[in-house]
């Protein structure tokens, strides 16, 4: 897997619009659209704070200890790894 996305929404409006649930955003995101949403870049994102969805801009990256980064997981061994492990039973 590449870890790349396109993002072809033309606004925000647009792409709250889409989502599949109402989510709000608290501030103005740097929107806009792109074609290759690469790991490390800061990209929309979708959260939860108090059972809202809340829509921001995210660095879009996990960082291993040590250094490097992370963008994949397999579902077969993400349990074993400390860095999904626990970001998963963190809720992320």
């Amino acid at each position: 897997m590449c870890g790349r996305y396109t993002l072809a929404c033309p606004d925000e409006e647009s792409l709250i619009r889409d989502l599949p649930f109402d989510a709000f955003s608290e501030t103005r995101i740097q929107f806009r659209p792109r074609y290759n949403i690469a790991p490390g870049q800061q990209s929309p994102v979708v959260y939860l704070e108090r059972g809202k969805p809340i829509l921001t801009d995210a660095l879009w990256v996990m960082s291993r200890f040590g250094g490097g980064l992370a963008i994949n997981a397999r579902s077969e061994t993400a349990e074993r790894t400390a860095l999904f492990r626990d970001a998963s039973r963190d809720g992320r």
